[in-house]
C-alpha cells in the first residue's frame, strides 16, 4: 500500500504542476507558431505586391509562369508595362504572340461574385498579334470548344488596339486596325464585350459589337 501510495503521490505532483506548465509551453510555441505564419503570410503578400509594382520584380515575376516567354520587360505590371514580344505556349495547340505589348495604367481591385481579381486597363496595345498552331500536334477529330467560358477575373479595357492580327501562318491575310472596348466576365462573368468595335481587312471596313455567352 505504502509503495503504491508513494507512487500515487509522485505520479500526482507530475501530473499537477508539470501538466500546467506543459499547457504554458504549449501555448506559447503556437502562439510563436502562428505569428511566425502572420509574418510568413505578410511577407509573402509583400513580396507579391513589390513584385507587381517594381520593374525587376515584375521581370523576376514574368519568369517563372510556366508556358510565358516576355523578352525584354519594361514597366511594372501594375501600373504601365510594355515588352518587345510576349509569347504563350498552349501545348498541343499553338502559341500566341504579340509584338510590342504594352498597357497603361492597369488598376487591380477585388473581384466580386466569386470572382478574386477585377483588372481595369486604361489602353492595350499590340503593334501584331499572331496565332501559330503547332505543326507537330497529331491530326484527329477537330478541336472542340470547351464547356464554359468562364473565367475566374474581371478585364475592364477602355480601349484595345492591334495594328495587325494573323491567324496561322505569317504570310496569312491579316486583320489591321483593330480597336475596341473590351469587357471579360460582364454580367457577373456570364458575357464577354467587344463594344465599339473597328478592324479592316484588304479594303473593307467593318465596325459593330460582339457579345459571347460565357456558358
Amino acid at each position: 500500500m505504502s509503495a503504491d501510495t508513494d507512487v500515487a503521490t509522485t505520479t500526482g505532483d507530475a501530473a499537477g504542476r508539470p501538466p500546467r506548465r506543459r499547457g504554458r509551453r504549449a501555448l506559447r510555441w503556437l502562439g510563436a507558431t502562428l505569428a511566425a505564419l502572420a509574418l510568413l503570410v505578410v511577407a509573402t503578400i509583400a513580396a507579391l505586391w513589390w513584385a507587381l509594382h517594381d520593374a525587376g520584380g515584375s521581370a523576376w515575376l514574368l519568369g517563372r509562369v510556366p508556358q510565358l516567354t516576355v523578352v525584354a520587360p519594361r514597366g511594372s505590371l501594375i501600373g504601365d508595362f510594355a515588352a518587345e514580344r510576349i509569347e504563350i505556349a498552349f501545348p498541343g495547340s499553338g502559341v500566341l504572340r504579340l509584338d510590342a505589348p504594352s498597357w497603361h495604367a492597369l488598376a487591380a481591385s477585388r473581384g466580386d461574385r466569386g470572382r478574386w481579381l477585377k483588372l481595369r486597363i486604361a489602353t492595350l496595345h499590340a503593334d501584331r498579334v499572331t496565332w501559330l498552331a503547332d505543326a507537330a500536334a497529331p491530326a484527329g477529330e477537330p478541336a472542340r470548344p470547351p464547356a464554359t467560358l468562364r473565367v475566374p477575373v474581371e478585364v475592364e479595357v477602355d480601349a484595345a488596339t492591334v495594328d495587325e492580327l494573323r491567324i496561322g501562318s505569317d504570310d496569312a491575310a491579316p486583320l489591321r486596325m483593330l480597336r475596341a472596348r473590351v469587357h471579360v466576365g460582364a454580367d457577373g462573368g456570364a458575357r464577354h464585350l467587344l463594344d465599339d468595335l473597328a478592324l479592316v481587312r484588304d479594303r473593307v471596313r467593318a465596325s459593330g459589337r460582339a457579345a459571347i455567352g460565357a456558358d
